[in-house]
């Protein structure tokens, strides 16, 4: 699984391409029989860096090895699909256009409307569209830490106090229980 910072600064871009990239690569070398599948909540930022890369190198590994296995993007979108991109991504930002083209060669697209695991519980009032707030994030790190034998974390190690950041889902990844995490 993937959890990143939605704005990692353009002077660290190329070095964290390159360490992802050599981790896929290795881990393709390592596990040449294995069907990868890598979970990605597609967020602007890390999220669409590393899924990008992964569909580079899986459609590379293909044209190599014919008998390949087959290796996955699985979209886990903390959000109802239309409302994620809706609520995610201004109509007029190039992370929309990404997320967009990125979506279609997924082997999955997961989230609350489909899978119960990212779904918020039931809301009793009119207010339920604006409460799919933070929690949702929260939600997606558990799922993220709970389905990855592997959670490669793009962060700075600064926590930003917002539910369902990446420095949370390393915690969790760690067996920490955030104090934020309580309610969700």
């Amino acid at each position: 699984a993937v959890a990143g910072h939605r704005d990692p600064r353009p002077q660290d871009l190329p070095q964290l391409r390159d360490r992802f990239r050599d981790l896929i690569r290795e881990l393709l070398e390592t596990l040449p029989h294995t069907p990868l599948i890598l979970l990605n909540g597609l967020a602007e930022g890390m999220d669409t860096e590393a899924a990008e890369l992964f569909l580079e190198l899986i459609t590379e590994q293909h044209q190599a090895h014919t008998h390949a296995p087959h290796h996955q993007l699985v979209a886990v979108l903390p959000k109802p699909r239309q409302l994620y991109i809706e609520e995610d991504f201004p109509s007029e930002s190039g992370a929309r256009s990404r997320l967009e083209s990125l979506l279609p060669r997924c082997g999955a697209v997961l989230d609350g409307d489909q899978c119960p695991e990212l779904a918020l519980p039931d809301l009793p009032n009119a207010q339920a569209r604006d409460l799919w707030d933070a929690r949702c994030y929260g939600h997606q790190g558990i799922f993220l830490v709970r389905h990855a034998y592997l959670l490669v974390a793009f962060s700075n190690g600064i926590d930003s106090g917002k539910l369902g950041g990446t420095s949370q889902t390393v915690a969790m990844q760690r067996g920490e229980v955030y104090p934020l995490f309580l309610q969700v």
